[in-house]
């Protein structure tokens, strides 16, 4: 379904009210459209499952460093670099490469291509 210019008008209006306001939350569920917007990452987002507790594994956990939708990962048993990308989102039809700060063999994917993926929601782990 297609987004009019008014729909889009409403929803931009909302997220500048929310940016001068004082809240700290807001969720929003309408027949067609639900929204959360939070300013402290300590709140739980009503919209999404919560996560189960992570599993203690060997290795480095690689996360996400914001909301977005895997598009691209580091095939398992690859080498990457300190610096080199491990994973690669998309926000809003842009590219993001994720990179890392520590060298390591890519031991398992912990998400699938295509998921829409939470702030710091493990990826990848590194050995």
């Amino acid at each position: 379904m297609a987004t009019s210019v008014s729909e889009f008008n409403e929803a931009l209006a909302f997220v500048q009210l929310f940016a001068r306001g004082s809240w700290t939350s807001c969720h929003v569920r309408t027949g067609q459209l639900e929204i959360f917007v939070f300013r402290d990452p300590g709140h739980d987002n009503p919209m999404v499952a919560p996560r189960p507790a992570p599993m203690e594994v060997a290795g480095e956990l690689l996360t996400a460093p914001h909301v977005g939708t895997l598009i691209e990962l580091a095939p398992i048993g690859s080498c990457i670099e300190q610096g080199g990308c491990y994973a690669a989102l998309s926000l809003l039809d842009t590219r993001i490469d994720l990179v890392t700060d520590h060298a390591g063999t890519i031991a398992d994917h912990l998400q699938p291509l295509g998921a829409l993926v939470e702030f710091d929601q493990p990826l990848v782990r590194l050995r």
